[in-house]
């Protein structure tokens, strides 16, 4: 019996779960749809206008040009833009009531909503089709992605003149929004500067040459072309950065060389 039980408290436990699920996803959608009932309109939605019984002064699809002002029959010229659904249902039903009709049942629509906008580093920026219910991480996949650059914590959204920090990708968005995807900014690190070794008297090649870890005055007058026939290999000396400057005489083949060093070969007498 005690697995019986088990069982269905189990059972319980996860359709409790699964109800609380359900109920924060109803909340969402509701919470959303009143955001979006208070969504004002503006140039680039397309719009409908019903009027009860008056197919002559309905309005199938409209789309508000940039002054916001649409022409409509009998009442002349109607400044739409700013005004939410249902306040555009009114001014339109009070302009109908100024001699026209007595008690006008005026209904709006938004037929499509004006596109947004994606920048920054995705892999295809540029204008979206908003459609109800789109969040940040829809039009993300809908610009091709988030480049390799993008800087998912610093992600905003401009509604407006409001500048909206993004802390969940999975946040709603509304129409016009601009979202901004900014790349990272890479440290830059100032390379080393080479370092060099420098030869003159009796080797083949005189000159500069770049300093390596381990060097020794065979190696690096292997790298100078080596000895001249005239060379001494006991007139080796080496001047090195200091203040002053120190000079070392008589150096070995095997000595080590750093970074700086002068590398003078002198001349036999034979």
């Amino acid at each position: 019996m005690s697995g019986v039980f088990l069982n269905n408290s189990v059972l319980y436990r996860s359709a409790r779960v699964g109800w609380l699920v359900a109920l924060l996803l109803y909340i969402n959608a509701d919470a959303w749809a009143d955001q979006l009932s208070e969504y004002r309109i503006a140039p680039g939605d397309s719009i409908s206008v019903r009027v009860f019984n008056e197919e002559d002064l309905s309005i199938p699809e409209v789309r508000v040009p940039a002054d916001g002002i649409i022409s409509y029959a009998l009442i002349g010229e109607v400044t739409v833009t700013g005004l939410t659904v249902t306040e555009l249902e009114r001014r339109i039903a009070i302009m109908l009531q100024d001699g026209y009709l007595v008690d006008p049942k005026v209904t709006v629509s938004i037929v499509t909503y004006r596109p947004l906008f994606v920048q920054g580093a995705v892999g295809l920026p540029g204008v979206k089709e908003y459609s109800e219910g789109m969040s940040v991480e829809k039009v993300i996949v809908l610009a091709g992605g988030f480049a390799e650059s993008a800087n998912i914590s610093a992600i905003t959204v401009k509604r407006g003149s409001e500048e909206i920090p993004i802390t969940d990708i999975k946040q709603r968005i509304f129409p016009g929004d601009i979202i901004t995807v900014p790349a990272r900014v890479e440290q830059l690190v100032e390379p080393i500067p080479a370092q060099f070794i420098y030869f003159h008297g009796e080797v083949r090649r005189p000159g500069s040459y770049e300093f390596r870890d381990g060097l020794t005055v065979a190696k690096a007058i292997a790298l100078a072309g080596g000895f001249t026939d005239r060379a001494s290999k006991r007139k080796i000396r080496i001047i090195r950065d200091g203040d002053p400057p120190e000079v070392l005489k008589r150096v070995t083949l095997n000595a080590s060389i750093e970074p700086g060093d002068v590398i003078d070969v002198g001349t036999s007498l034979f």
